[in-house]
């Protein structure tokens, strides 16, 4: 159906009527753009005519000059001056027949020409539209940046740098989402995105996307199905679209606040949404056309209704329309408006399930009026009853299409009322591959997308996720946060991160999924664990991982073995063990004060920190396994820690590394082990392991020994090795005192060697000096029994360590001749 102002109309029996001088032009000027000459053929013909002797029946003129019943009564005065001349039947037809096939002949060329250029045309013309459209109102945003023609796997060569005094980099940070209990989600995102208006704008239009592909309340399973995400995604273009009319009409000061009448009959008194669309096609069209009651605006109207997807305005164009309107149309609606009282959906939902014989018509309604087009001015009435009969059409080829969002509008309606489930996946995932073949810079505005949503909001649309996500995490630093956020949010959802594949390749890649997420996780944290260690650990929790290690968050979620990986490379990286763990109390018990006790219990952060200390020994950073472990509670690793520490440190020319060793042994002993039954005793006694406890204070006394020994004063250092009981006093203790090392740890048996080397040297000192000191004594004439007494028990102790070396088998032959030289010397 068609307007009453168009220059054809449908009669009762549906047959094109037409202007008698209108129909001989046409044909007048398809025969000459044939390269026909008209003028001589029809003397010819005159000429042949008059030679026959056989008369046709003569052809009826139409006092209208309309076409009639019998195709083949045609008037021909306009053909000819000598209208009592009649053309001969078999000659007419011919001329039909030749002007027919070259009528033909000429569609065809046309077709192909404008195939063969119409991509070159939709790419300046959509791109050129796309940028005016955005200029003109942030509320329709970026719906649509990146360097050269195809999306890269993330991670790239190089992470982007991110810039922590960026608005929104720090809204996220601030707001420290990854650590609540809910985990992050879309709506906290959007909570996010609204605090930072219109900076935020296109990060807002992807998480109001995201939200309306997430299943809803009434059909939970719905809209996880690529046909489901596919009417998700035309309601979003159609609310997007919706915003962006009202929105016009309320800036531009050229737009009345009150209705008037107007010649195109729609009722647009009560306001709402119909009034903004005539009110938006005003300021278009200029207000002295569609005062004029133009069927263009008509269309234009009801296109703009199905776009917004708005059937209630549809029901109001088609019901102050229907003297313009064919019936079937209405018949489409009054079905729609019953389908609709039932709660059966919105929008496209409705206009799907009408019955087939109606979409039939309303097709071929779609198809008697693409025949019959002949320019640009009944596009919106050819793309309105193709989107109502859910006819495919290539929107790129018409004026109606005009931005970009457009383009997808219409592509993925054509991929709704479809068949199968698998031929809808065809058809969006044919309409990505265009995306993708135009590449970012296509999508970019005049001074550029620094955050890659020009792009991104394409693919979004087109159900490329990962490749959406990429491009962003690519583009640079802000879009490396936001598509860590969304990621997140997205995958907690139930959403797959994967792109929408061909039926043929349509299976989810889970371990692909988790590897991605994986990796913008950590190359976010990257860059944010210098600034905000504790921020970093908000996300690291969340890496996901095919092997979970058992230990759960508050969240109820099992940490996976990558993303406890990922936390001790945090710590290690940061050394911010205060921050993350916590402190010590005065007893040696642990505060929970740090970033892991917001999303673990104690046992669950005293696993953490003490797989972290194991690591940095394995790294060879002894010290800050130390802490780690103090911090842990886990007190029996510590000592076992600091007295290897504190054995292989006994003898060596590595001073600063045994004073301070030696100084942080000296406070911790002062700290949890003097003041009696501290948090740390008690710890050592439920694990009974108090021996640790002594071996630790033994080896403290024996650094003691040998700075002494270092000093000279052998008489101090032979005193306390004495007093620590691990040397033989007489024959009857040699045995006791081999059980005594037997029982030492192994880190101070295996440095055992040393002790019995100095004692022996402090013996041979004290010996010599006494030796030295008798031959005074003698001049002097006091003392010499005194002084040989303390000398034979020197040379007894000697005798005894000798016979002691050799039963706990010393392995250092250099120590066992040094010790028997040292005694031979006392004799």
């Amino acid at each position: 159906g068609i307007g009453s102002n168009t220059s054809m109309n449908m009669n009762s029996d549906h047959q094109p009527q037409a202007n008698n001088s209108d129909v001989n032009a046409m044909g007048q000027q398809f025969l000459s753009s044939a390269g026909i000459d008209t003028k001589s053929l029809f003397r010819k013909a005159r000429g042949l005519q008059a030679q026959t002797q056989t008369r046709s029946q003569p052809f009826s003129s139409q006092g209208n000059g309309n076409i009639n019943a019998n195709p083949n009564n045609v008037n021909t005065s306009s053909y000819s001056n000598a209208n009592s001349i009649k053309l001969h039947a078999n000659l007419y037809t011919s001329i039909e027949e030749m002007r027919a096939a070259t009528i033909s002949n000429i569609l065809l060329n046309q077709r192909n020409k404008t195939n063969q250029i119409v991509q070159n045309k939709i790419k300046d013309r959509l791109q050129a539209k796309s940028k005016m459209t955005q200029s003109k109102s942030s509320y329709l945003g970026s719906v649509i940046p990146g360097t050269g023609r195809r999306v890269l796997p993330f991670p790239a060569s190089e992470v982007p740098l991110m810039d922590m005094n960026h608005d929104l980099i720090r809204s996220h940070l601030n707001s420290r989402i990854g650590a609540s209990a809910t985990g992050i989600t879309l709506d906290g995102l959007e909570k996010i995105a609204r605090e930072n208006g219109n900076m935020a704008y296109s990060y807002h239009n992807a998480i109001s996307l995201l939200q309306m592909l997430r299943s809803q309340e009434s059909e939970p399973n719905a809209n996880q199905s690529p046909h489901g995400k596919t009417i998700s995604c035309v309601k979003f273009l159609a609310q997007q679209f919706k915003n962006y009319i009202i929105q016009q009409v309320k800036n531009n000061p050229m737009s009345s606040s009150s209705s008037s009448p107007n010649a195109s009959g729609i009722d647009v008194g009560a306001g709402g949404l119909l009034g903004y669309i005539y009110k938006f096609v005003e300021l278009e069209m200029g207000r002295s056309v569609t005062h004029q009651g133009q069927t263009e605006v008509l269309w234009k109207i009801l296109y703009y209704s199905l776009r917004c997807g708005d059937l209630d305005c549809v029901r109001q164009v088609i019901a102050s329309s229907q003297g313009q309107i064919d019936p079937i149309i209405i018949q489409y609606v009054e079905e729609m408006c019953k389908i609709s009282s039932t709660g059966a959906g919105t929008g496209v939902e409705i206009l799907e399930k009408i019955p087939d014989g109606l979409i039939n018509a309303m097709a071929e309604l779609y198809r008697r009026v693409e025949s019959r087009r002949q320019n640009q001015s009944s596009d919106y009435e050819l793309v309105a009853l193709g989107m109502m009969s859910f006819t495919p059409m290539d929107g790129s080829s018409t004026s109606v299409s005009t931005t970009i969002e457009d383009y997808l509008f219409l592509g993925l309606w054509n991929a709704i009322r479809v068949r199968s489930d698998d031929e809808c996946v065809d058809k969006v995932f044919s309409l990505a591959e265009n995306v993708k073949h135009w590449g970012p810079e296509y999508f970019e505005d005049g001074n550029g997308d620094s955050d890659g949503w020009s792009y991104a909001m394409p693919l979004l649309l087109c159900q490329q996720t990962k490749s959406a996500l990429s491009h962003l995490a690519g583009k640079s630093g802000v879009g490396l946060c936001l598509a860590v956020q969304l990621s997140l949010a997205i995958r907690g959802t139930g959403i797959t991160l994967e792109d929408l594949t061909k039926t043929t390749e349509n299976s989810s890649d889970e371990s692909g999924e988790e590897e991605f997420l994986a990796a913008l996780i950590i190359a976010f944290t990257k860059n944010l664990q210098t600034i905000a260690p504790e921020g970093a650990l908000d996300y690291l929790v969340h890496v996901p991982g095919k092997i979970e290690t058992g230990i759960e968050s508050k969240a109820g979620k099992y940490l996976s073995k990558n993303a406890e990986s990922q936390i001790c490379r945090l710590l290690l990286d940061t050394k911010a063990f205060t921050i993350l763990g916590g402190r010590i109390a005065a007893d040696g018990s642990r505060l929970a004060s740090g970033a892991l006790d917001e999303h673990f219990g104690k046992g669950a952060v005293s696993g953490i920190l003490a797989l972290t200390a194991d690591q940095s020994i394995r790294e060879g950073r002894v010290a800050d396994a130390a802490e780690l472990l103090s911090l842990a509670g886990k007190y029996s690793d510590l000592l076992s820690v600091l007295n290897r520490q504190l054995a292989s440190l006994l003898v060596t020319n590595k001073t600063e590394e045994r004073v301070f060793w030696r100084n942080a042994a000296e406070r911790f002993y002062s700290t949890y082990l003097r003041q009696g039954q501290t948090h740390v005793v008690q710890v050592l006694e439920v694990e009974r392991n108090l021996s640790l406890g002594e071996n630790f204070q033994m080896l403290l006394n024996l650094l003691s020994f040998f700075d002494r020994c270092s000093e000279g004063n052998w008489v101090g250092a032979w005193d306390l090795v004495d007093n620590l009981g691990i040397l033989p006093n007489d024959e009857r203790d040699v045995a006791s005192k081999v059980d005594k090392f037997n029982s030492l740890s192994l880190s101070i048996q295996n440095e055992f060697h040393h002790i019995v080397s100095k004692a022996m040297e402090a013996l041979s000192e004290q010996h010599g000096q006494l030796k030295r000191s008798l031959g005074v004594i003698h001049q002097g004439g006091m003392g010499s029994e005194t002084t040989n007494q303390r000398m034979f028990d020197l040379r007894n102790r000697a005798r005894l360590l000798v016979t002691f070396a050799g039963l706990i088998s010393l392995s250092d032959t250099e120590v066992k001749a040094k010790i028997l030289r040292l005694e031979a010397r006392m004799i």
